[in-house]
């Protein structure tokens, strides 16, 4: 199970250029090529610092970056792997009960953010001459170290230099380390660079420690290690059953499938239309199933409402309802295929199931009544 698949140098992946293009990017080939690996998830600001490095390391011969990534997550197929192996020797155990004994609680594998948006920040914010999606499957899991190496340097020959985090591991059961990196690399002359582990109130910045503080509901926290203003999702508002409009509170509502998923309950947000440039408008949302009024549907659901009525009757507004600021507010309609950009800016309280509308009516005045509070001390 565990040997080493024949070498091949054509595994699957695929290339995505930056801002200056495919051609750029050859052009640049040419002086030589500064790598980083590891998955990146999130991007978060310890990753910053290894795409600095790989910056500086480029300017000093105006040579090319590229980051290689992987797609799926390592984890999750190496987790597979030890799986399948735990049933071959059960004897018994269902898949399930040997998924519990290797999982557990370890949120390793769930994507902060997807693949898509993964690429586009480091295309367009992180400035990359290109990124290589390596397809990790089990086969890729099981190259030896040598492998894996000899496979870069045939993609690209003008390798010069590869930068890595102090925790890299690389080959089949992570043989391969930053020491055996640079002892093969340093036969070829291409430097290696290791970057030492970013510490944030003491503790190191990692991925896993984002989605822990997703799934506790600290947003904000999230958001300042992922060094952006907010922890945001996008996507087009979907129909509901209105039942929002009956009891005063309408919302726009968007289906909101995330692998690694805050913490159900309520928040202060601000959303974005796409269609509209201007400020967000302030919201509270209830992100999660609904128990209240749900019986059925097992999706979890983004649910806004604007703490300032809409300017015409649409998705957003409760009929009759008007605002001081009608006439600058703009219309939002699932019908008419709109979509927003949602900040989740601060916990407010984990969902609950009410014994009735009207308890839950009350308690939306009070998430409101918060809501408006936290969006006015971010003012202030």
């Amino acid at each position: 199970v565990d040997a080493a698949p024949p070498f091949s140098s054509n595994l699957a992946h695929s290339l995505s250029f930056g801002a200056a293009g495919e051609e750029g990017w050859r052009d640049r080939c040419q002086t030589g090529v500064h790598l980083c690996i590891g998955v990146f998830d999130g991007c978060h600001l310890g990753h910053q610092l290894l795409f600095e490095t790989v910056r500086r390391q480029a300017a000093s011969d105006a040579g090319a970056t590229l980051c290689l990534t992987f797609d799926p997550h390592p984890d999750s197929v190496i987790r597979a792997m030890k799986v399948e192996k735990e049933k071959e020797k059960s004897g018994g155990q269902t898949h399930n009960e040997i998924a519990d004994k290797t999982q557990g609680t370890d949120y390793s594998a769930e994507l902060i953010w997807p693949l898509e948006r993964r690429i586009r920040t480091l295309t367009d914010r992180e400035n990359f001459d290109a990124v290589s999606v390596d397809t990790f499957d089990q086969d890729y899991a099981k190259q030896t170290p040598e492998d894996f190496l000899q496979r870069i340097f045939l993609r690209f020959p003008s390798l010069k230099s590869v930068t890595v985090g102090e925790d890299f591991v690389f080959g089949a059961r992570a043989q391969g380390n930053v020491e055996i990196l640079q002892e093969i690399c340093s036969r070829r002359g291409i430097d290696v660079l290791c970057v030492g582990d970013l510490k944030w109130n003491g503790s190191r910045v990692s991925s896993s420690t984002i989605r822990r503080r997703l799934r506790e509901g600290q947003v904000g926290d999230a958001a300042k290690l992922l060094g952006i203003p907010s922890f945001s999702l996008s996507g087009k508002f979907v129909s509901g059953k209105r039942l929002g409009r009956t009891i005063g509170f309408p919302t726009l509502n968007i289906r909101w499938t995330p692998q690694c998923s805050p913490r159900f309950g309520v928040y202060a947000v601000e959303l974005k239309p796409w269609h509209v440039g201007g400020e967000g408008l302030p919201g509270v949302a209830n992100f999660g199933l609904r128990p209240t009024v749900n019986d059925a549907d097992p999706e979890p659901l983004l649910e806004v409402h604007l703490l300032e009525p809409q300017g015409e009757a649409g998705e957003g507004q409760a009929d009759g309802q008007q605002s001081s600021r009608s006439s600058t507010l703009p219309y939002l309609s699932a019908e008419e295929g709109h979509g927003a950009a949602v900040a989740l800016l601060d916990f407010l309280r984990p969902e609950k199931k009410f014994n009735s509308l009207d308890e839950l009516k009350e308690q939306l005045k009070t998430d409101c009544q918060r809501a408006k509070e936290v969006h006015e001390a971010r003012r202030s």
